[in-house]
């Protein structure tokens, strides 16, 4: 009788295991294909903004050649910084596409997420400081003090909609970038 009762709890138990085996596996695959979407989407993203800031630059460049723009402080420290973020912003986007989630040890995506993260929050310092910088050089050397006050709240409405745009943007990125995390820290402890 115990024997019997014994092999029942053992079945039972079997059983159960084997279920949860098989959610937890289905649970992995739902988190990889969904961060995949997510990594995807960040990517064509990124790919975007590249491309508009390259036609931006061209035409600053064309408009340049052309003598339209008399070059000054401003437009060579915007000139100076763009190319090395586009550099950067192309170097991070290679990394971000070489993780490859469904391929690489679980440890390995987590550790290059992280230094992703990492990599985001400094970006978007830098990118507010510099937004901030270049408003103040713009502020001097255009001398917008001496404008009248619907100037001045025009160059304040301009440069406040620059800093929104760069920390929406950023922010889209890395809510899409935490929401990964999250999911691979999921999968960590399915896998464990």
């Amino acid at each position: 009788m115990d024997l019997d009762e014994l092999k029942k709890s053992w079945n039972t138990i079997d059983e159960h295991l084997k279920k949860q085996q098989i959610i937890d596996n289905e649970n992995i695959e739902e988190l990889i294909k969904d961060s995949s979407v997510k990594i995807g989407a960040m990517s064509r993203y990124n790919y975007n903004l590249r491309i508009a800031s390259i036609i931006i630059l061209s035409i600053g460049l064309i408009l340049i050649g052309f003598n339209f723009i008399v070059l000054d402080i401003f437009y060579l420290t915007l000139f100076a910084a763009a190319i090395p973020a586009l550099i950067w912003d192309t170097y991070g986007s290679r990394y971000f596409a070489n993780t490859k989630i469904d391929e690489q040890p679980i440890a390995v995506v987590i550790s290059r997420f992280n230094t992703m993260h990492r990599w985001m929050i400094r970006e978007r310092i830098i990118g507010i400081v510099f937004v901030l910088l270049l408003a103040v050089i713009f502020f001097i050397v255009r001398k917008v003090w001496e404008q009248n006050i619907a100037m001045i709240s025009t160059f304040v409405a301009i440069w406040v909609i620059c800093i929104i745009i760069l920390i929406w943007t950023h922010s889209k990125n890395l809510n899409k970038l935490s929401e990964i995390r999250k999911n691979l820290n999921e999968i960590n402890e399915l896998k464990e």
